[in-house]
C-alpha cells in the first residue's frame, strides 16, 4: 500500500490516507507505532470488518524518509514474527486481557 504523508508522529490516533491496490484512497487511523531493529512498525485501520464483525487492523513498516512510499510491507518471517509478538502485548494492554 502507498500513502500520502499525512501522518505524524504520536504513538496514537492519527488519520492519515492509503492507496490500495486499486488505486483508491483510504482514510485509515494509526493505532499504534513501535520500534524495533531500526525499524518502525505501525498498527493501522480503516474500521472495516472481516466476516466474524472484528475490526480489521493491518501492520506495515513505515519509510518516513520517501514521499511516495511511506507503507512498507512487512516481508520477512522474522519481522511477522515481531509484529505477531508486539500485537499480543498491545491487545493485551488496552483489552486487559491475555492475548500471549
Amino acid at each position: 500500500m502507498n500513502s500520502n504523508s499525512n501522518s505524524n508522529n504520536s504513538n496514537y490516533y492519527n488519520a492519515f490516507t492509503v492507496i490500495n491496490e486499486c488505486g483508491a484512497e483510504i482514510c485509515v487511523t494509526l493505532l499504534y507505532e513501535f520500534n524495533f531493529s531500526e525499524k518502525t512498525f505501525i498498527f493501522y485501520t480503516d474500521y472495516s470488518s472481516d466476516p466474524d464483525g472484528n475490526t480489521k487492523v493491518y501492520a506495515a513498516i513505515t519509510n518516513k524518509n520517501c514521499k511516495n512510499e511511506f507503507l512498507l510491507p512487512i516481508t520477512t518471517e522474522y519481522d511477522l514474527k515481531i509484529v505477531n509478538i508486539e500485537f499480543k502485548k498491545w491487545l493485551s494492554k488496552i483489552s486487559g486481557g491475555d492475548y500471549s
